[in-house]
């Protein structure tokens, strides 16, 4: 029927990993440091993070929360001491 477009035309088409919502579980691990559900949990309190916890009590945390936190974190540089300061 109709020709299709040149490849720099064409619409972009993601990368599957680009349609994964959530962290799967060995990046979760690697980001909190922690295979444990409840150890996670803890670290992503204390590091601010939103999440949800699935029935199985594991977290469940957005990709796109992980970007939010850790692109634009004004207060984790308010939050750190101040090393010059100390004597």
């Amino acid at each position: 029927m109709g020709k299709e477009l040149p490849p720099r035309l064409q619409p972009h088409r993601p990368a599957a990993a680009d349609h994964v919502m959530f962290l799967t579980l060995a990046e979760l691990e690697i980001l909190t440091g922690y295979k444990r559900p409840s150890c996670q949990i803890k670290w992503l309190k204390a590091m601010r993070f939103r999440y949800q916890v699935s029935a199985t009590g594991r977290p469940v945390v957005a990709r796109i929360e992980v970007e939010r936190n850790l692109t634009s974190r004004p207060e984790a540089i308010k939050d750190r001491p101040r090393l010059e300061m100390v004597r």
